[in-house]
């Protein structure tokens, strides 16, 4: 460029500089794909725009036509509109609400141009908008179309199973668990979430699919659920709790509760009697049989045998009787095992065959699984918070031994045999009504007249004192009942003498 001046003959030069450009942007993404959302959630993705030109730049989202842009949506800024300097960035925000289930596409166009509106703004690219708002539908099926697990009555040492379903009726995965709510309640659980017998923690269930869920129960105490002392007496233990698979986060279902129901109790039996049988003395050669009753008094049935305690099995446990009879010394029990129902009674015989002059005392041991006093070390370790006192009174009741490891009840039989005799060495024992003396002067002596009955241990005699000869019975009567003072009694008079077994 050249300029003059007036007046002044040098014309001025300088130089003039300017560049072309054209606006122009880049997008760091070229859609935004939400994929899909849990209803109720809310996600925002952004898309970056940057100046790559050497001017401002203006710039503007296209909706769709009508409807527009979908309700679920909203866009920051809410004008679709603004500008963008030299090396500048910018994010516009997109938020998506999943309100209900539905599956969102739509299409948004980018115009750009210069911020002074020397032209008009073009088309640049296509911006694609995609989502889903979709809903978990898993559902628990219970046996009986029921809410929850019923054991009912649980002997206390077993194991009981009971199941339930679970149904995905949604269109995508979900993990689920099943969670206990008590430390006590899930110290005796045993959940199988898939029916593999795995144990794992969670399980996956895919779209349609349908999995059984085993629940275990294994009481190691005598228990309640629900406890009646607890408020409401609601057995609300297990909870059904459930994800979405691909990102994890639980879903709020509002599926109820578990609810949880049974009554673990130990075996009961009674005998009667209670603490043994007693045989009295029998002749040597002679046998003598009694009975007694095993009772059922509790709410399962249960196998019993009878043992004897000296002679254990190898494994240090006790030893089941042969043949369906046990013999302990000099008795022999008859039927010494069986199987008795709830409420059910069976008498046992015991005999007793006498061969030799001898005092028994034998102690057999009945056995029945499930007492209290019967269960493994491990279940007694585990139950050692049992009331004490409860087992005190259960041994006490019942006639049982207090060892609680022993496993079994003691029961007592004691016989004697002899042989039959007559005591005759112990004169102060047979003469017990009447005076015994070293001779009869002593007696006389002793007593203080001579109408006296007495024994002579000298003589090996016994003197029935003065008697009046021939007397009738009516003097006889008088003598005795008067002045006589019961010495004389006539010849109708008469001694009593004690004679006794010695044996017995």
């Amino acid at each position: 460029r050249v300029a003059t001046v007036q007046d002044t003959p040098e014309p001025v030069r300088f130089q003039l500089c300017a560049i072309g450009a054209t606006p122009k942007v880049n997008l760091e993404t070229t859609e935004v794909n939400f994929d899909r959302l849990l209803l109720k959630q809310v996600a925002t993705n952004f898309v970056k725009v940057s100046n790559v030109c050497a001017v401002p730049v203006r710039w503007r989202l296209v909706p769709p036509p009508e409807p527009g842009i979908p309700t679920p949506f909203a866009i920051d800024p809410p004008s679709l509109e603004g500008t963008v300097g030299v090396a500048e960035e910018k994010n516009i925000a997109f938020t998506f609400r999943a309100m209900e289930a539905a599956t969102h596409k739509f299409n948004m166009k980018l115009q750009i141009g210069d911020i002074e509106g020397l032209r008009d703004l073009v088309d640049t690219q296509d911006l694609p908008v995609s989502a889903e708002a979709f809903s978990v539908d898993v559902v628990p099926e219970f046996p009986n179309g029921g809410t929850g697990l019923a054991y009912g009555d649980i002997r206390v040492g077993l194991s009981v199973e009971q199941q339930f379903q679970v149904t995905n009726n949604g269109k995508y995965a979900v993990n689920y668990e099943v969670k206990v709510r008590r430390k006590a309640i899930r110290d005796i659980l045993e959940i199988d979430l898939d029916g593999t017998g795995g144990g794992q923690p969670m399980a996956t269930l895919e779209p349609g699919q349908k999995k059984t869920v085993k629940v275990k129960c294994a009481p190691a105490k005598e228990m309640q659920c629900p406890e009646p002392s607890r408020r409401g007496g609601r057995g609300d233990e297990l909870e059904l709790l459930v994800y979405e698979a691909k990102t994890g986060e639980p879903v709020q279902l509002d599926l109820p509760p578990i609810t949880l129901s049974f009554r673990a109790m130990f075996n009961s039996f009674s005998v009667t009697p209670p603490r043994g049988l007693n045989f009295a003395p029998v002749k040597v050669g002679d046998c003598g049989a009694h009975e007694f009753e095993l009772y059922n008094d509790g709410m399962f049935k249960f196998d019993w045998f009878l043992f004897d305690p000296a002679r254990p099995c190898s494994e240090g446990g006790a030893r089941k009787p042969e043949k369906g009879e046990l013999a302990i010394g000099p008795f022999t029990v008859r039927p010494a095992e069986g199987v008795l129902n709830p409420k059910e009674s069976k008498k046992v015989e015991v005999k007793f065959v006498a061969t030799e002059d001898q005092l028994y005392d034998c102690k057999m041991g009945i056995q029945v699984d499930g007492m209290p006093d019967g269960v493994s070390k491990s279940r007694m370790n585990a139950t050692a918070d049992v009331d004490q006192t409860a087992q005190n009174f259960f041994i006490m009741a019942t006639g049982g031994n207090r060892d609680a490891g022993a496993g079994f009840r003691e029961y007592l039989l004691t016989a004697q045999s002899c042989t039959p005799g007559i005591d005759t060495e112990n004169v102060q024992a047979i003469f017990e009504e009447q005076f015994v003396a070293h001779n009869l002067d002593d007696a006389i002596a002793t007593a203080g007249r001579i109408d006296i009955r007495a024994y002579s241990e000298e003589d090996r005699a016994f003197s029935f004192g003065p008697v009046v000869v021939n007397a009738s019975a009516a003097d006889a009567s008088a003598i005795g009942a008067g002045g006589g003072g019961g010495g004389a009694g006539g010849s109708l008079d008469a001694a009593k003498f004690r004679i006794t077994n010695p044996k017995a």
